[in-house]
């Protein structure tokens, strides 16, 4: 699917502009934001995005729906709604082909970027998994399946392995990399780093946000890298057991501040990239000793962290883990993509 294409259709300019900057901070590619249905239909005619990201109350003739219908019956670009009053009238306006989600204003924590990527994921499921559904299942287990053959006797712990890897929401890093990968001049598949990991983000945060009772910061500062299958995949892997393991265990109902940073940076040299995944919750065990931290990435006492220990080894990364002041999982990673 490659690089995402996002048109922003919102006549209030503040309100434009932080709707682009905060897409634009994931990785997408924001065309342009215009403020009318007509300019709306000009640049799809010309620059043909991938989503619009729409306002009900525009400048011009046309409201918000009615250009939105008017785009998904010219071009069949799907449309994500943005507005301050989500009532029944508008929802049943709404209720079309086009509509694949709503976003409420004032925007609270991440609902913007969730509800883009979750568009976005309908957007690949609706059109490429079928197409590409021959290609993803010849390559759909690497290098899960890969490691689990060459370490059966650190595998037992899985149990039913055919279950395991058919877990598609465990493996969405799987299916996201080949909707997002392009091929280079050598036949290679890559991704970018920073849309890639962005969209597994704010996809795990909506798999697991109904299962807590208090909000969640989501916090990215990711650096833009080209990854092939061996390394996206393991870190996606990764990034998604730690993600969706803070989210769910890491705050008590009464924590204030609740936050989880995602980091993807370089060291000075650029001679490895450290993937670094942190909340400010109650912490491993209530305690910083290292040798608890090294015990528990030793011998793993989760699935989840079984595989976080497994993928890293697939990578040649060290993986440290610290329980002062929150959680912290740092992954080594002794190499720099392009």
């Amino acid at each position: 699917m490659g690089k995402i294409n996002i048109l922003v259709v919102e006549d209030e300019a503040f309100i434009g502009m932080n709707i682009r900057r905060r897409l634009e901070h994931i990785g997408y590619h924001v065309i342009m934001v215009v403020p009318s249905g007509d300019e709306a239909f000009q640049i799809s005619t010309e620059k043909a995005p991938d989503l619009v990201v729409m306002d009900i109350q525009l400048e011009g003739n046309l409201d918000g729906l009615e250009t939105a219908q008017t785009l998904w019956n010219r071009f069949q670009i799907p449309i994500v709604i943005v507005t301050g009053n989500i009532d029944s009238t508008t929802k049943t306006r709404a209720d079309q082909n086009w509509c694949y989600g709503f976003v409420s204003k004032p925007f609270f924590s991440n609902e913007l970027e969730v509800a883009v990527s979750k568009a976005l994921d309908r957007i690949f499921t609706s059109r490429y998994c079928k197409k590409d559904n021959q290609i993803i299942n010849q390559k759909y287990y690497n290098p899960v399946s890969i490691w689990m053959k060459n370490h059966q006797d650190q595998s037992v712990v899985i149990g039913n392995q055919n279950d395991f890897l058919n877990d598609s929401i465990r493996f969405h890093a799987i299916y996201l990399f080949y909707s997002l990968a392009l091929e280079d001049s050598k036949g290679i598949f890559k991704v970018d780093s920073k849309e890639y990991f962005s969209r597994l983000i704010y996809y795990t945060w909506d798999k697991f946000k109904n299962k807590v009772e208090y909000q969640i910061q989501i916090q990215i500062d990711i650096k833009s890298f080209n990854l092939d299958e061996s390394l996206a995949i393991p870190m996606g892997i990764i990034l998604y057991e730690s993600v969706s393991n803070s989210i769910q265990y890491a705050f008590s109902p009464d924590h204030s501040n609740s936050t989880i940073t995602i980091k993807l940076t370089t060291n000075t040299n650029r001679e490895n990239i450290c993937l670094q995944i942190k909340d400010n919750g109650i912490g491993l065990n209530n305690t910083s000793s290292s040798q608890v931290t090294e015990e528990i990435m030793e011998n793993p006492h989760s699935l989840g962290l079984w595989l976080i220990k497994s993928m890293a080894q697939t990578i040649n990364a060290d993986s440290m883990l610290n329980g002062d002041e929150g959680t912290c999982l740092e992954i080594i990673i002794p190499q720099v993509p392009q």
